[in-house]
């Protein structure tokens, strides 16, 4: 039994500690919800970390350019599949502002999907064209969306499918 104990001083007409009024709560309940709660919270925090772990190795094993960028728009960090698809790595972009990576013509609507991520708007897909270290452009779809001070883009390279549909279309307008 755990027992929360108070001594109180009772004193006479001189202001003499004349006795004293001891008390006693049973404090098990409390002392055992306690324990209870530091047995939950180490749970809870192992679970943090495996999430962590698994966010890690997701961020380095998978196939899909991933990026986090401040909201000043600056990288803050590059997945390897990134750096891989793009020729680019981290140190090299660090202080470039990321719509410098954009093409000229996909800017303005690039910035719009942003500004209206950064405005707690959800999840927004685009597409748009994105400058390889070695001058030419890849066209990417993104996905993005705010995790606190950062924002997390994850993209797949479709420029093969834009290229085999401008085939296609420029096909077409030849047999018309």
């Amino acid at each position: 039994v755990w027992c929360a104990l108070g001594y109180t001083p009772i004193r006479d007409e001189q202001a003499r500690v004349a006795g004293f009024l001891h008390t006693a709560i049973n404090a098990t309940a409390s002392v055992e919800t306690l324990g209870e709660w530091r047995e939950l919270t180490e749970r809870f925090e192992q679970q943090i970390a495996q999430y962590q772990a698994d966010r890690e190795g997701i961020w380095a094993l998978s196939g899909q350019a991933m990026i986090m960028v401040t909201l000043d728009l600056r990288l803050h960090a590059v997945n390897p599949a990134f750096e891989r698809m793009m020729g680019w790595t981290l140190s090299q972009m660090a202080e470039m502002p990321i719509i410098d990576l954009i093409h000229p013509s996909d800017r303005r609507d690039v910035s719009e999907v942003v500004l209206d991520v950064l405005h707690g708007n959800g999840v927004s897909e685009f597409e748009s064209r994105v400058r390889h270290r070695a001058g030419h452009y890849r066209w990417i779809r993104w996905s993005a969306r705010r995790d606190g001070e950062f924002l997390t883009v994850v993209g797949s390279d479709i420029n093969q499918e834009r290229e085999n549909a401008m085939r296609r279309s420029e096909a077409l307008l030849r047999d018309n």
